[in-house]
């Protein structure tokens, strides 16, 4: 997380520039991922955190394409609605419920 002394704001946010065959998993504190890679990734893989409080949202995005995006649970946990790609510029968002340890897309 990173506190901007300005605004007196959290930013919980990770900026990457990944390549192809990429694997990120979400850090303790990190709600959204940027992407930012030089062109289209063919291939890659997203993984939820491990400890998520109930209500927690997480969201990334990609300035390029992702061919083959492999969106993953963590130990424990389940996903509905995994996206399995993005188009340019594309993102999601998803929400987890504590009571059955799972993650549900909301954008």
């Amino acid at each position: 997380a990173i506190i901007d002394g300005t605004n007196g704001l959290i930013q919980a946010y990770d900026y990457q520039t990944p390549s192809t065959g990429f694997s990120y998993t979400f850090a303790t504190g990190v709600q959204t991922l940027v992407m930012n890679p030089a062109g289209t990734l063919a291939t890659g893989t997203i993984t939820m955190p491990a400890s998520p409080a109930d209500g927690m949202t997480i969201q990334f995005s990609s300035s390029q394409i992702i061919t083959a995006l492999t969106l993953s649970p963590n130990s424990g946990q389940s996903i509905i609605a995994a996206v399995t790609s993005l188009v340019l510029g594309g993102s999601a968002q998803y929400l987890y419920r504590a009571a059955n340890t799972t993650w549900y897309r909301i954008g």
